[in-house]
């Protein structure tokens, strides 16, 4: 890696650590994605198999009218 990019206005460190925080979660969404996509290139496709892990989800809803 290069050296650290000089930004032109100077951030507050607040937004500074939102921003890299976002960064970061976009990065780890594109890599997700992609393992996600190699994973599922020769089962199921990518759509699928995200909804089919939304409608396993560990938890139950979290208002449940009777017990």
């Amino acid at each position: 890696m290069g050296k650290r990019p000089v930004y032109l206005i100077e951030l507050p460190n607040e937004t500074k650590n939102q921003w890299q925080r976002a960064v970061k979660r976009l990065w780890a969404n594109r890599w997700c994605e992609q393992k996600m996509k190699n994973y599922s290139r020769d089962t199921h496709t990518l759509e699928t198999r995200m909804t089919n892990t939304r409608r396993k989800s560990p938890h139950p809803p979290a208002v449940s009218g009777r017990r």
